[in-house]
């Protein structure tokens, strides 16, 4: 969590600024995310079978490793993440709701629901579930009387990650399909007209090359040596344990550190009705 938010502050702050991005857009945004969240589910489990395929007791610490990466990753991600991406767009149109949510008490209330995503929910749901023993030996144990739930849902899970790459292809075909259209129809100009970000005219400008530019140099060059500082300063502390030690935990942490950009953040675009922005995103 640390990690992602000192890289999106360095992302926001410094890096778009630099490359002549506009931070206040929904562009600019998206870059940051991108910047600041990888993809940290599947492709460190791909390395990881790959690696140590024929050492088993290293796959398993690197899958446990990986798991419990994503317990404190996908709350933040769902939370911080989409209302850095598409929680500020809700608020232009909501004047009257604003003037309803005078008192101090509804205003946290609704920020609190804005940030409590359903995956933010199911996470801390399974976690809550997960510290009673009880309840995990009715599900997890092989001979209890509700395993059947836990494999039902064990087996819902499996189809996230191909969904979320059907809705990565499906938004490509999308941003191909837009761009023949607009140069069809007029060129930017239409493109602009039809788009609902109210920044569009500000974001014609920004190149792919400037956004692939922004998110190579935070991704690939900033964050691996950020991660290593960040372990090294708790290592210091005495929070974990030394590479020599621990060392599955610290290359876990470090090829997290230098995963591509979340797929899961074009799902976000699609969800708030931004399907320009995913359609860009993707590519």
């Amino acid at each position: 969590i640390l990690h992602a938010f000192l890289l999106f502050q360095c992302s926001y702050h410094i890096l778009l600024p630099l490359l002549g991005i506009d931070k206040d857009t929904t562009r600019g945004r998206s870059t940051a995310i991108s910047c600041s969240f990888g993809n940290s589910g599947v492709i460190p489990l791909i390395f990881s079978e790959a690696l140590f395929r024929n050492r088993p007791n290293i796959l398993a610490q690197c899958y446990s490793g990986v798991s419990l990466y994503l317990v404190g990753w996908s709350p933040f991600f769902w939370s911080f993440g989409r209302s850095m991406l598409i929680g500020n767009e809700n608020s232009f149109d909501s004047s009257k709701d604003d003037e309803a949510l005078s008192s101090p008490l509804s205003k946290v209330i609704s920020q609190t629901k804005q940030l409590a995503s359903p995956p933010v929910k199911g996470v801390l749901t399974g976690m809550a579930l997960a510290s009673i023993p009880a309840v995990g030996k009715l599900l997890v144990d092989g001979d209890s009387p509700l395993s059947i739930v836990f494999n039902s849902f064990q087996n819902l899970g499996r189809a996230a990650n191909p969904l979320g790459l059907l809705v990565l292809t499906s938004s490509l075909a999308m941003g191909f399909s837009t761009a023949r259209s607009s140069k069809n129809s007029g060129g930017v100009a239409a493109a602009a007209a039809c788009s609902p970000d109210k920044s569009a005219t500000t974001q014609k400008n920004v190149s792919p090359l400037q956004r692939w530019s922004c998110v190579s140099l935070a991704r690939f060059i900033i964050s691996p040596p950020l991660m290593l500082g960040l372990l090294h300063l708790f290592q210091r502390i005495g929070f974990i344990a030394s590479s020599d030690q621990n060392p599955v935990i610290w290359f876990i942490l470090l090829l997290e550190s230098c995963m591509p950009p979340a797929q899961n953040s074009v799902l976000m675009l699609q969800v708030a009705e931004k399907s320009e922005e995913a359609s860009r995103m993707a590519q």
